[in-house]
């Protein structure tokens, strides 16, 4: 089940636009599975149709070329709708 306190701040969201959610993981990190199941726990608690979810295993070349790209250090690591940094808007 996914955390009450964050469910609490979801209370009532109502996703009409797609998010992307990229997770970055490990697979020999217990805290990466963790993770993982919160994921799955609040996508059924929003609108799982909603949500567009990738995970990419940070051991492997693919995920290790995204993660850089989209400039993720550690794992476990969430991003959220996030844009390639260099077509992010400078102020």
């Amino acid at each position: 089940m996914a955390n009450p306190s964050l469910i609490h701040l979801l209370n009532g969201l109502v996703l009409t636009e797609k998010i992307e959610v990229d997770f970055f993981y490990s697979s020999v990190d217990f805290a990466s599975q963790a993770v993982r199941k919160e994921l799955d726990s609040i996508a059924q608690e929003l609108n799982p149709n909603c949500v567009e979810r990738h995970d990419y295993d940070y051991l492997a070349p693919t995920g290790k070329r995204i993660a850089e790209k989209k400039m993720v250090q550690f794992v476990p690591a969430v991003v959220i709708n996030n844009e390639e940094p260099s077509r992010i808007p400078v102020e």
